[in-house]
């Protein structure tokens, strides 16, 4: 319903979903106990979606990890077609952005996709995105900082990931 509203009125619903991200991040920073420099950000499905925001958008996250999210568009709407209303955020598309684009931004910092093989995100297209952004990674000398963990299961933030990101997290952190 959120999502409808706001583009009824010609806004984007992931804008408010990112900034309240955002300001989270400014209340997590103002605590005496953070070390600032040692922040990192994961999450599963709209977790997901709103880790590789965040990562792409917020230059004190030192460490990414989205879960059952990252795929390709063109593999999206092959599939699934089109999800939750933040995930589409209007000319994203029409402006040539793809999912590979939200790593990209955040590249070189440490980026892990963590995928699920029987996840309704398409695998062909997490597969296709992780193999653009490895190229890239690659070519800036970077190649250990990117990384895709896959698992044989379905959509979920299952033992597997976590314990593949919290592996990642402690290598960077």
């Amino acid at each position: 319903l959120l999502g409808l509203q706001t583009v009824l009125v010609g806004d984007a619903l992931a804008r408010y979903t990112i900034w309240d991200g955002i300001r989270a991040l400014d209340y997590l920073s103002s605590r005496p106990e953070v070390d600032t420099a040692r922040i990192g950000v994961t999450g599963n499905s709209g977790g997901g979606t709103h880790s590789s925001y965040l990562g792409s958008l917020d230059d004190r996250l030192a460490v990414i990890a989205p879960s059952c999210y990252l795929t390709n568009w063109r593999r999206l709407l092959e599939t699934i077609g089109p999800q939750d209303a933040e995930q589409c955020v209007p000319g994203f598309i029409s402006e040539g952005l793809d999912h590979p684009d939200f790593v990209l931004a955040a590249a070189p910092k440490p980026y892990m996709m963590l995928v699920a093989i029987r996840d309704f995100f398409s695998i062909s297209g997490a597969r296709e995105t992780f193999a653009e952004v490895e190229r890239v990674y690659d070519s800036i000398g970077e190649a250990k900082q990117f990384a895709k963990f896959e698992w044989d299961d379905g959509h979920g933030y299952l033992r597997p990931r976590r314990e593949a990101a919290y592996r990642w997290f402690s290598r960077y952190l």
